[in-house]
This record gives structure tokens, sequence and C-alpha cells, in this order.
């Protein structure tokens, strides 16, 4: 009986999710400071469409990064949350979709040849959601949640401000490449 009701509270929350269109990802992550330090992680990332025009992009990222030049054995971490604006590719339409987005979050760990313990970021990416396989039909596109598989490249700046280091200021230009399933459903327009 439990895993009965278990299974309609997950089928619940993936329709939610589809309705608010839901994107989790994840991927790798590279960045070079200007005269700072270069990076080199994983970074991760959940996005979801507000329901009034479905353009609007709210969510939550955040990124393990090692720096790799100069070497540290600190390891920074990020988290970030993120709005934005522009479109994914659905399932019955275009293959290419299209994001800008803004970030604006803390980060801890390595910092060029310094450590700090809290940094201030703010960021803005541009992004290219491309959907990997074929479209579908348009008769089998009014299922209630469907999956679609997506590819994020994505071109980063990030402006870093660190707490307790003599260099307290660093602009990072990266780039980051994720996979991520595309939750949608067919009810929404």
């Amino acid at each position: 009986m439990t895993s009965h009701v278990d299974l309609r509270v997950l089928r619940r929350l993936c329709v939610l999710l589809a309705l608010t269109a839901c994107t989790p990802a994840i991927g790798v992550t590279s960045a070079r400071a200007i005269d700072h330090a270069t990076t080199l992680g994983i970074t991760s990332r959940s996005l979801l469409q507000l329901p009034r025009d479905y353009s609007t992009v709210v969510g939550v990222q955040a990124d393990a990064l090692a720096q790799i030049a100069p070497a540290s054995i600190v390891d920074q971490e990020r988290l970030s949350a993120v709005l934005g604006y522009g479109g994914f590719p659905d399932p019955h339409a275009s293959w290419l979709g299209a994001l800008v987005l803004g970030r604006l979050g803390i980060a801890r760990g390595s910092y060029g040849r310094e450590n700090t313990p809290i940094a201030f970021l703010a960021g803005a990416s541009l992004e290219l959601p491309i959907r990997l396989f074929a479209r579908e039909a348009p008769w089998k596109a009014d299922s209630v949640v469907d999956v679609s598989l997506v590819l994020l490249p994505s071109f980063d700046v990030t402006e870093l401000y660190a707490l307790d280091v003599s260099n307290r200021f660093a602009t990072e230009l990266g780039g980051s490449l994720s996979l991520g399933l595309r939750l949608w459903s067919g009810l929404v327009p």
C-alpha cells in the first residue's frame, strides 16, 4: 500500500514539474579569470519556466571547481540563484532555443594564490539549448508529461568579489557543456 501511495506522489510531482517546464542539467565547466586563475569543474543546475509567459526562467546553480593554474589543493564551491529570459526547444517545435541568464551567488575556496572564506559573484550567460532527438509528430505531442534530452552549451562572464584577500576583484570568462532532461507537458501552451 505504501509503494502505491509513493508512486502517486511521485507522478504528481512529475506532472507539477512538467507544467512548470523543469530542466535539470549536469555538465562540465571551465573558466579563465583575467590575471587570476584557471578552473575546471562540474556544474549542476535546475531551471523552471514560469507559467505566466513560459519565457521567464528561474533556478539554482551549483558549481564545484578545481583550480588548475596556479595549482591549488583547495577547491572552489559556488551556489547561485539564476534568473533569465528565453526559450527551450520543445519536442514538437524547433531543435534550437536561446536563453539569457543572470546569476547572483556566493563562493568559497581557492582564489588565485590565496583562499577566501566567502566571495560574492554576479554573472551573465548566453545558453543555446539543443534538442538531441527528432521532433515528434504533432498528434503524439499531447501527452501529459514528456521528457526530451537537451545539450546546453553556455558562454559565461562572471565577476567575483572576495573578502580577506589582497586582489579582491576577478573577472572570469568561461563556458560549460551540460546535458539536461527537459520535462514538459502537452497541457502547457
